[in-house]
């Protein structure tokens, strides 16, 4: 569960200095903004105009704080420790019915494209069988690991990676879903401070009419840098995929020409029981030994 960049360093050795470039990105005023027209870097700061440098200087604090903010999470969450550990038969169980995964292809720029098929999961029953916590838990070590291979990425090919595209596939959401919505919310709260930048666009796609009612209810968690990254269709998202990842790493359920994606689940009804089902498959401690 250890990860190691691609020069060969421990990826928790590498992981301040990405979460303080996520967070200065996080914190910086839009592109279009006249004032950030050509800002030079942090050894550059004190050329700046006194109203530019004052921007600065309040960006690199904002950015400062975050990283510690998101060091103390660390700590007290104990979560190098947990991120470390063996899979448990909490992580297989989410592994195996939240229908959430890297698609095979990448992006055009190579980065990793996320695919949820959050119109089949079934957040209660999960939630139901290992909790509120161990469902996050799961949740945040798949955003360590999208930021351990985009540091990897960095790394080979020179660039500033801090996040990379999300598809969320609706089709089968339903009014049960807004029992999922807590869930939800649980899990937003540890990734959207300790995760930012994260996603750099959100394609919310297949989405029917209820989608509207259900979003009302999150948007509200959603910090505004992540909100205006959402894009939401109905019908005809091919294009708006095209922009950013070709039609080879596009799911051929999306009308894209990659595979079915079997490594990611297709989510479904999580029977009663299933926990205890899995940790007694699991080979015991024994007869791992013999």
């Amino acid at each position: 569960r250890r990860h190691r960049d691609a020069t060969g360093r421990d990826a928790a050795a590498t992981r301040p200095r990405t979460i303080l470039l996520a967070a200065a990105a996080a914190t910086r005023a839009p592109s279009d903004d006249p004032r950030r027209r050509g800002t030079p870097g942090c050894s550059q700061g004190s050329r700046l105009a006194p109203p530019q440098r004052a921007l600065w200087i309040a960006q690199v604090a904002k950015a400062e704080a975050m990283l510690r903010a998101h060091g103390a999470w660390r700590h007290n969450y104990g979560f190098d420790a947990l991120y470390a550990a063996p899979e448990s038969p909490e992580d297989a169980l989410a592994r195996k019915w939240w229908p959430d995964g890297v698609l095979s292809g990448p992006d055009s720029a190579g980065r990793p494209v996320q695919y949820i098929r959050l119109g089949a999961a079934d957040l209660p029953g999960i939630e139901r069988e290992i909790g509120r916590k161990a469902f996050c838990d799961y949740c945040v070590k798949l955003n360590e690991t999208c930021y351990a291979d985009l540091r990897a990425l960095a790394a080979k090919n020179g660039t500033l990676e801090t996040g990379c595209d999300l598809i969320m596939d609706m089709k089968g959401l339903g009014a049960r879903h807004a029992r999922g919505v807590p869930l939800f919310a649980a899990m937003l709260k540890l990734t959207e401070p300790n995760f930012p930048e994260r996603l750099r666009h959100v394609f919310v796609v297949r989405a029917p009419w209820i989608f509207a009612s259900l979003y009302a209810l999150v948007r509200p968690m959603l910090n505004k840098g992540t909100a205006d990254k959402v894009q939401i269709y109905t019908e005809d998202f091919l294009p708006a995929l095209l922009r950013y990842m070709p039609l080879a790493s596009i799911p051929a359920e999306l009308g894209g020409e990659g595979g079915a994606e079997a490594h990611i689940s297709t989510g479904g009804y999580v029977p009663a029981g299933e926990l205890a089902a899995l940790k007694n498959a699991r080979p015991s401690r024994s007869e791992v030994d013999a």
